[in-house]
């Protein structure tokens, strides 16, 4: 289970700070002693706070149709349902009462979290951020999320904001007189969302009756947008797949594999929803160079686009792709990992030689497979696209087409186009990806360094016929040494010179981060019904969580490490061949020698495995149904190396301009500036604004009858306009 480890994520506010923050998202009427009277404690913290939450609905929504907002004490509770399957069980949870199953509930129905500090807990808060992390990855129409921690001497109210770091909070001890005010003024915001609720993401609701009766929400979701061409959209039943990074570059993938939107005779069955800081590129100008002289088999195709621009560097993007697919992690075979891993390989390489385009975040969240595609024909006349992109299975049976690949590659929003925006008005950053798949060098953000003794470079490998015959031209660029050639040699008292040779983040860096993916797979592979339950050597997983030195010392120790399975001994003797591949850095070698191309990595990959299916293909290990979720580290190693995982990824992110993601299995990547300067500049704007909801361009659409604002507030004592709020525009964040 992830969890926040750095108070640095969180800022203490007075009271008056947080309370400002609250109204920004629309008016709040002051508490009146005929409303409420109780004092809360506490021993009476629930039953006060519902009592107060039935006042606040009948008096100002009694029209609403979910009922009151009810909360529980659920701490021997795990809530459902959320896409990270999390089992984290927050100690106080509110919900609407119709969506209530007992004392169950869902993730994505709940609307706030909160924790009770309980003796010897020296990091109550730390949970509770993490509660409301977990809450705002399970909600993708709310902006915020609100929650609180209870004390022996009093409360403390949480605001977190999507893309905003540090968390607010503020104390309030039983019995302060500001104490009733603000529980008010929190209750009532969860009731009535205004500014803070995404307009264009909304729960749906149960039909419960012939008359259309809208009862309990779902816990899926309904969209409504215009598109940058001008499609409007409206589509319910739409399923939170993944989500990631709430308080930088949020995330959000929803799928739905029965969707009724259909674009120029396409599917949406996937839509992407996230919030980025302004990068060289667009995720949608990489597509259009991917696929500008037709659809490139293997990477996802866009099918509709709509942004908003949030602030001056922050821009949220919506993008609904045609194709849905499993993770990589879920593959059931070597063979079928071996054929996943070589497409890939295959795909980048066209990418970048024939598209101009690099990925540059290759990770198991990326790489998706597409169990049911249609068949690619080749043309009945005229020359064939992509001529030169040709995938495994036909190299392995050319009965089949040269396009047919079960691959599906996303993700291209930290994607360059190598040829375009290349002035110093464009600077690159070279240092993207998800940690612990990114390459080594891409981490160090240069060379690595030679080592100290000398060291053999690996020869050019082989290839089989097939590849061969297909690809004559990449065969006579990287013709394999003779037998009897003699090895080249790393030698540290007499390096090549590349002082003048100029690093960039290349083809090559992407390859070698599809080996990470293949190698966190096969050491976590474990085939079904198997009774042995090998302890796995516990650097086989840390080394995925250092920096970039410890995944090196994999690749060093890979002679000796046992990275698999026993029942999967023949994959050894393939992946101690790949790792020594990568062992040596382009930088050792000297001008001229061909292994120098970026393209090269791939090449000698690509090559090494084909032939080891070819030479595997009826060997039983090679079908063996793999369960990847059952082999883990001894004890709870596993569980650190999550954490660890999580703990650099939030440190990367703080420092990066959108350039890390998917804390689901992320690692690290170095951070420049500590993350105490991020603090310091969040402190210096008292109230944290502008937000998003403050920018009144930032609309994606206006509202029908049947979506506007609630009714007007009904409150005959308050002598104040009811108005949207402070700074509140009329509509925030709905598609124009």
């Amino acid at each position: 289970m992830f969890k926040y480890s750095d108070r640095t994520q969180l800022v203490q506010e007075p009271a008056e700070g947080l309370m400002k923050l609250l109204k920004t998202a629309g008016r709040i009427p002051g508490i009146k002693p005929t409303l409420f009277n109780e004092e809360f404690s506490a021993t009476n913290f629930i039953p006060c706070t519902n009592s107060l939450s039935r006042a606040i609905k009948n008096k100002y929504f009694a029209s609403k149709d979910l009922g009151v907002l009810v909360l529980k004490y659920t701490e021997s509770k795990t809530p459902s349902n959320h896409d990270s399957d999390t089992r984290s069980r927050p100690d106080y949870t509110m919900a609407f009462e119709k969506n209530w199953e007992g004392d169950r509930i869902s993730w994505p129905l709940i609307e706030l979290v909160g924790e009770k500090a309980s003796a010897g807990d020296n990091e109550p808060d730390l949970k509770n951020l993490t509660y409301l992390h977990y809450l705002m990855t399970a909600r993708p129409d709310l902006n915020v999320v609100l929650g609180f921690l209870t004390t022996s001497t009093g409360i403390t109210f949480y605001v977190a904001v999507q893309g905003t770091s540090p968390t607010r909070h503020s104390t309030i001890a039983w019995g302060a007189k500001d104490l009733p005010q603000m529980m008010f003024a929190f209750i009532y915001r969860l009731y009535r969302p205004g500014a803070w609720d995404k307009r264009n993401w909304s729960r749906d609701r149960a039909k419960v009756s012939r008359q259309r009766t809208l009862g309990p929400c779902t816990g899926t979701f309904q969209i409504r947008l215009k598109t940058l061409v001008g499609q409007k959209i409206f589509s319910r039943g739409w399923r939170s797949e993944y989500s990631s990074n709430p308080f930088q570059t949020r995330t959000h993938v929803l799928v739905n594999v029965h969707s009724d939107i259909t674009i120029d005779g396409k599917r949406v069955t996937v839509i992407k929803d996230q919030l980025c800081k302004n990068t060289r590129f667009t995720e949608k100008e990489i597509y259009d160079q991917i696929h500008g002289d037709g659809p490139v088999p293997g990477a996802a195709q866009p099918v509709f686009y709509a942004k908003s621009q949030v602030s001056d560097s922050r821009t949220r993007h919506i993008t609904g792709l045609h194709e849905y697919g499993r993770r990589i992690l879920t593959v059931k075979t070597v063979d079928e990992m071996l054929r996943t891993v070589y497409d890939v390989l295959e795909l980048l390489r066209y990418l970048r030689f024939k598209r101009d385009v690099l990925h540059r975040d290759i990770s198991v969240g990326n790489i998706l497979i597409v169990d049911s595609r249609e068949v690619p024909r080749p043309p009945k006349s005229g020359e064939r696209k992509h001529q030169d992109l040709c995938f495994v299975k036909h190299l392995l049976d050319e009965q089949y087409d040269q396009h047919d690949t079960q691959v599906l590659l996303i993700d291209f929003n930290h994607g360059e186009h190598v040829t375009a925006k290349t002035g110093a008005d464009h600077p690159r950053k070279e240092q993207t990806g998800t940690p612990g798949f990114m390459a080594r060098a891409v981490e160090n953000r240069g060379y690595l360094p030679g080592p100290e003794e000398v060291r053999a470079i690996p020869p050019i490998p082989d290839a089989p016929h097939s590849y061969r015959k297909k690809h004559p031209e990449r065969w006579a660029d990287y013709p394999p040494p003779p037998s009897n050639a003699p090895p080249d040699f790393w030698d540290p008292m007499n390096p090549p010179d590349s002082d003048n040779y100029l690093w960039r983040r290349e083809v090559d860096h992407d390859s070698e981060a599809v080996f990470w993916v293949f190698l966190y797979w096969a050491v976590g592979a474990q085939p079904v019904g198997s009774k042995s339950k090998d302890e796995l050597d516990p650097m086989c997983w840390t080394g995925f969580t250092g920096s970039w030195k410890a995944r090196n010392s994999l690749l060093l120790g890979a002679a000796t490490l046992q990275f698999v399975h026993s029942s999967l001994q023949p994959l050894l003797p393939l992946v101690r061949r790949l790792a020594l591949i990568l062992s040596a850095d382009r930088s050792w070698l000297r001008d001229g020698d061909r292994r120098k191309h970026p393209a090269y990595i791939g090449e000698a990959l690509q090559r090494v495995i084909l032939d080891f299916l070819i030479r595997n293909k009826d060997e039983a290990f090679m079908k063996l149904e793999i369960d990847v979720e059952n082999r883990r580290t001894p004890g709870k190693l596993y569980e650190l190396h999550q954490k660890e995982l999580q703990k650099r990824k939030l440190e990367s992110d703080s420092q990066n301009d959108n350039t890390t993601k998917k804390p689901r299995l992320d690692g690290p990547e170095t951070n420049d500036v500590p993350e105490v300067q991020a603090v310091q500049e969040a402190q210096s704007e008292p109230f944290g604004g502008p937000y998003p909801w403050e920018n009144p361009s930032n609309n994606f659409l206006k509202e029908d009858e049947e979506h506007e604002e609630d009714e007007a507030i009904d409150d005959e004592d308050d002598e104040e306009p009811h108005d949207e709020g402070e700074n509140a525009p009329e509509v925030d964040d709905v598609f124009e």
